[in-house]
């Protein structure tokens, strides 16, 4: 072997290329201050009870008569409902009274065909859901006797409570005798003696009063009457003008209670 010096040439490994790895970012601490939130707005929904159908339906020159099935609803004699001809359109109502009992296992309307939403209720026919919200109101709650006024279409409450009614009078005043509802029901009934009156018209073997309601009419017809309690029912102006005549009558004003329908 010879005495020369061999040089090995070094090799020097090179590490493998390192590539890039995504990091998952880090979760942000959680604060209080909440992302604003876009809001849409929307018309109101309909809270009351819904799933009422139209099972019959008649009517005359003035009235709409609406039996809808019952679907468990709960009222006492003399309150009203709100009426939605149109489920979807939350914002057009009627309020009206309930004129069948309590007992009955439908709920009947009579509605002025001069009221507001005529097209809406002339357009439903059987079949047609409805959407009903109540009841509402005390007028005639706990009503077992007294004497009943009323005009048009307001003798729905009346009609309501003649089915619990102990014993009753009603005087029912209308201008012609076609505005009179329910005439024949009304003129069976044992328990509420009806006092029909006419001032604009007298119909061949009309046997009914031809004036309107005065002082002379009711003490005819009501025996002791500062002992009655006393329900007005119908438009403002004949609600008033008979709560001023039994006032002047000396009636207290405690015996008389009243509901309006404007």
């Amino acid at each position: 072997m010879s005495g020369k010096k061999v040089f090995r040439k070094k090799v020097v490994k090179k590490s493998p290329k390192k590539f890039a790895v995504e990091k998952t970012p880090k979760k942000k601490a959680k604060t209080d201050v909440k992302k604003p939130v876009r809001v849409i707005e929307k018309k109101p929904l309909l809270t009351g009870i819904k799933g009422f159908v139209i099972i019959n339906k008649d009517e005359d020159e003035n009235y709409f008569y609406l039996d809808v099935n019952r679907n468990k609803l709960k009222f006492n004699p003399g309150q009203f409902v709100k009426f939605y001809p149109n489920p979807e359109d939350p914002e057009k109502f009627i309020a009206v009274s309930i004129a069948s009992g309590t007992e009955e296992k439908i709920l009947r309307f009579i509605i002025d065909r001069r009221g507001k939403l005529v097209s809406g209720i002339s357009d439903l026919v059987i079949g047609d859901r409805v959407h009903i919200e109540g009841p509402y109101g005390e007028f005639l709650k706990g009503v077992k006797r007294g004497v009943f006024f009323a005009k048009k279409a307001s003798i729905a409450p009346i009609l309501s409570i003649s089915k619990n009614l102990e014993k009753g009078m009603l005087f029912y005043e209308n201008m012609k005798r076609k505005e009179i509802s329910m005439e024949e029901e009304l003129k069976k009934k044992k328990n509420m003696k009806t006092i029909f009156v006419l001032m604009n018209e007298q119909p061949m073997g009309w046997e009914g009063e031809l004036r309107r309601i005065d002082e002379v009419m009711l003490k005819q017809h009501i025996s002791s009457p500062k002992k009655k309690e006393y329900y007005l029912c119908g438009p403002s102006s004949f609600v008033n003008r008979i709560k001023e005549l039994l006032l002047s009558m000396g009636i207290p004003d405690e015996k008389i209670k009243d509901e309006k329908w404007d």
